[in-house]
């Protein structure tokens, strides 16, 4: 996987994501990628 790209839908209960709220996703990508092995 080489993108994860977050939008907002319909359906979504968060429209936007703040700063802080996107690194913690970034790190728990990232571990999630080491993790598998795929780093």
């Amino acid at each position: 996987m080489s993108e994860f790209v977050f939008f907002p839908s319909k359906y979504s209960q968060i429209r936007s994501l703040d700063d802080k709220k996107i690194g913690r996703l970034q790190k728990i990508a990232m571990e999630a990628v080491e993790q598998c092995g795929r780093s």
